[in-house]
């Protein structure tokens, strides 16, 4: 039987709306950065993104920490640092390119692909069944995709939003300012459809750009452990391999000294081998082996660098971080 607001104490009433007020005001606030970015100049958005990255420190410093210390990666004051810095460069170079673009921005001479493995990118497109890039929310990972279209076709599966305003950002974002190609991903859309629509593009020999790390509904995903916990993810990235013969690569960062700037760090992406997948064998298995295999990749790369990660404060990841960590976790 369906709920009403009857049905629901008033206290969880109360933080639905307020959680309604925080989206309506962070979204006022967003779309108000965004239409002074063309005011300020890439230089000046960059330092004011710096600036943002201080004050983010004082304000979420302590939530940070404390998920950071859940999920058991380093959750040192140098950690700490580094994640509200390399936040103020990506807000900083994100505005610049929603202004003025990726090729005119200051994005490109602090972000870099890596000449060692970028090849795993170009041989996987050289063979014509297209290229998963299935990365998670690292600091600069969109720019670092519209770098990467200037050399293969990238595309990105974008989903329509309720507001048409924000609708028209998300598509200037996407199409104008880092110039990639993009699919829209119809609010109202099947499964079937959005799978179709991706498919479309790998069969093309294109470059598919996937974010796997956006938690779903349990039922809607499938369920893998990451930091001790059970969360349900979507195994699209491997089904989409599966279905078309493209390579499932996965995009890393590194952040590094700037020799030209000391004091600056520069972020190079570098790219993993192909995920090696089963030709036969029981689909679910192969998804759920090949999506647990992407998720230990990655929280081992968290424990290497955790500061790169810009989800340590988004809100559902820290509400999975706050369940305890399970039993065979605690004897491992």
């Amino acid at each position: 039987m369906e709920k009403t607001n009857r049905d629901v104490s008033p206290t969880v009433l109360a933080m639905k709306w307020l959680d309604g007020i925080r989206r309506r005001v962070t979204r006022r606030a967003t779309v108000a950065a965004l239409g002074a970015s063309g005011v300020l100049g890439c230089k000046r958005l960059r330092s004011a993104g710096v600036a943002l990255g201080r004050f983010a420190r004082l304000a979420l410093r302590d939530r940070l920490v404390r998920n950071l210390r859940a999920a058991g990666v380093d959750s040192s004051d140098a950690t700490v640092g580094a994640y509200f810095r390399r936040f103020g460069l990506w807000a900083g170079h994100s505005l610049g390119a929603f202004s003025a673009g990726i090729d005119t921005c200051l994005a490109p001479t602090q972000i870099e692909l890596d000449p060692v493995t970028i090849h795993h990118i170009d041989d996987a497109v050289a063979r014509g069944n297209g290229v998963v890039l299935a990365t998670p929310h690292l600091f600069c990972h969109e720019l670092a995709a519209a770098l990467l279209h200037r050399r293969h076709p990238v595309t990105a599966l974008v989903r329509e939003s309720k507001d048409q305003g924000w609708g028209a950002i998300k598509h200037r974002w996407y199409g104008t300012a880092l110039g990639l190609n993009t699919v829209a991903r119809p609010r109202k859309g099947s499964v079937a459809g959005d799978m179709a629509a991706m498919l479309r593009v790998l069969r093309g020999g294109g470059v598919l750009g996937i974010t796997p790390d956006v938690l779903t509904a349990r039922g809607s995903g499938l369920p893998v452990q990451i930091f001790g916990r059970t969360v349900s993810l979507s195994p699209g990235m491997v089904l989409l391999g599966m279905r078309s013969g493209a390579a499932v690569i996965t995009g890393r960062s590194h952040w590094i000294a700037d020799p030209s700037c000391p004091g600056r760090e520069r972020v190079r992406m570098s790219f993993s081998e192909p995920m090696d997948l089963p030709e036969s064998g029981d689909r679910e298995t192969i998804l759920r082996a090949g999506l647990q295999r992407w998720c230990s990749a990655f929280e081992a790369e968290l424990h290497r660098s955790p500061a790169d990660w810009l989800f340590w404060l988004d809100k559902a990841w820290t509400k999975v971080l706050r369940e305890p960590v399970t039993a065979s976790r605690r004897a491992a």
